[in-house]
């Protein structure tokens, strides 16, 4: 499997995109995403895929002012 995480800063938060590629023979077949402690989404694929991507946006604590670090 390969994961991307695509970020950009918003007016209150972050926007993200996760992805997730299966290699080979792989099939995705649910994906759970969490920022902080916190969960963002669960996904059940329904059929299986071999690509997933999903947005979340305006997540996170980042605020006006705020350093990335």
């Amino acid at each position: 499997m390969r994961f991307s995480i695509q970020r950009q800063r918003a007016v209150a938060g972050n926007d993200l995109v996760i992805g997730v590629e299966a290699e080979d023979d792989e099939l995705i077949v649910h994906v759970a995403c969490t920022l902080d402690g916190f969960e963002l989404g669960t996904d059940e694929l329904d059929p299986p895929a071999v690509s997933y991507e999903r947005s979340f946006p305006g997540v996170g604590s980042a605020g006006p002012r705020m350093g990335i670090h």
